[in-house]
């Protein structure tokens, strides 16, 4: 045992107790806090008139994942599968803000369109608030998986340059 200042801790009821230490006298301990991967999925692409953009990702057990779209023209929208819907073409609902047609451009890097994806469709009254877009995915959670990619459209008569990036967030 390695020599040392015990350390003590407290128990549930706030009983004092020594606190977890291996054979070899190293002390566990358990991490807590979020972990946030950012990744740029599309680079600057050419999306011609009319076309448009399939995005691959792999979900895992991700507490929220947000997506941020850079896109020069207009309109445009961006849509995903869901555990029920397997075409991500023109399923707008998984998104929050849903992105349908959308009229506007976003061409600064820093101030994309930012959704939430929320991986199920929710009820009739749909989702109202940010603070609902962030916590609906939690319930649904376990079945998001086979949702395996999502797609950005341009609607314009141009080509539009696009800019794709995922933000996933643990929670542990």
């Amino acid at each position: 045992m390695a020599k040392g200042v015990p350390i003590l801790g407290k128990d549930p009821l706030g009983k004092a107790k020594y606190a977890n230490v291996t054979e070899s006298g190293d002390l566990r301990v358990q991490l807590s806090g979020t972990i946030v991967q950012y990744e740029v999925a599309v680079n600057a692409e050419s999306l011609p008139a009319g076309g448009s953009r399939i995005i691959n990702w792999n979900i895992t057990d991700e507490d929220l994942i947000l997506v941020a779209v850079n896109i020069d023209k207009a309109p445009w929208s961006l849509t995903s599968r869901t555990m029920f819907y397997t075409q991500s073409e023109g399923y707008t609902p998984a998104f929050f803000p849903e992105r349908k047609q959308v009229q506007t451009t976003f061409t600064s890097i820093a101030a994309p369109a930012i959704s939430v994806f929320l991986g199920y469709i929710p009820h009739e009254g749909g989702i109202n608030s940010w603070r609902e877009a962030v916590e609906f995915p939690k319930i649904y959670q376990g079945f998001v998986r086979s949702a395996n990619d999502f797609r950005v459209r341009n609607y314009s008569d141009e080509v539009a340059t696009v800019t794709v990036r995922i933000v996933r967030v643990w929670n542990v």
